[in-house]
Order: structure tokens, then sequence, then C-alpha cells
């Protein structure tokens, strides 16, 4: 869901594949979450207006916080965004925008509702 929530929300993800975003139902790929750690490997068909691909999610669970260690869009034409990878600068249309707190940075930490990890 962490995953999906990010590509809906990179700018680049929406510029190479338009708005509204749809995901596929075949998600492929595996998840062991047995014991103190874990991993998940996914590949989740994402499409939109303007074209398609697959979400590639590699995760690792150490106790009960999952990070990803890859989240990348890999379009059908090759080309690759990597949703971990600082996004771009907004075009400068002179508008002033004031950050209220940093972007997060790899490797992602769940929190819960409460705000606790």
């Amino acid at each position: 869901a962490e995953a999906l929530a990010r590509a809906e929300a990179h700018p680049a993800v929406i510029e190479a594949l338009g708005e509204p975003l749809a995901a596929g139902r075949r998600v492929r790929g595996e998840v062991d979450d047995g014991g103190p750690a874990g991993r998940a490997r996914l590949a989740l068909p994402l499409s939109g207006p303007r074209g398609s691909g697959r979400l590639l999610v590699d995760a690792e669970r150490r106790g009960e916080v999952w990070s990803f260690t890859r989240l990348e869009l890999r379009l059908d034409d090759g080309e690759v965004v990597d949703l971990l990878a600082a996004p771009p600068p907004p075009a400068d249309t002179g508008t002033v925008v004031r950050l209220l707190r940093p972007a997060p940075r790899a490797p992602w930490h769940a929190v819960g509702i409460d705000g606790r990890s």
C-alpha cells in the first residue's frame, strides 16, 4: 500500500503515466515474513492514460520495521523511475513553496498511525 501511494504521489510517475493511475490485480513476487527478519520482492502492474509499466518493490523487515531497498517504476518503453531518489525540483512557476519538513529518504521506515515505528 505504501509503495503504491508513493508512486501515485511521485511527479515523475505522474508525468510518465498520467492521472489517474490504475494498479493491476496481478501482483507477482514473493514474501518471506517468518522469524525476526523478512524480505519482500514484488512487481505490480501500473498504468495511466499515457503509458504503463511495473512497480518493482524490494523491502526488508528487521523486527517490526519494513524498509524499501528498491522502489522503481519500469516503464514498458524501458525507462526507469527511481522512487527512492530525490524527486526533481518543481518547474519554476513563480510560486514560493515553504517546506514544512524534509522529504523522506531511503531507506523508508514504516510508521504507524500513532507515530510509532
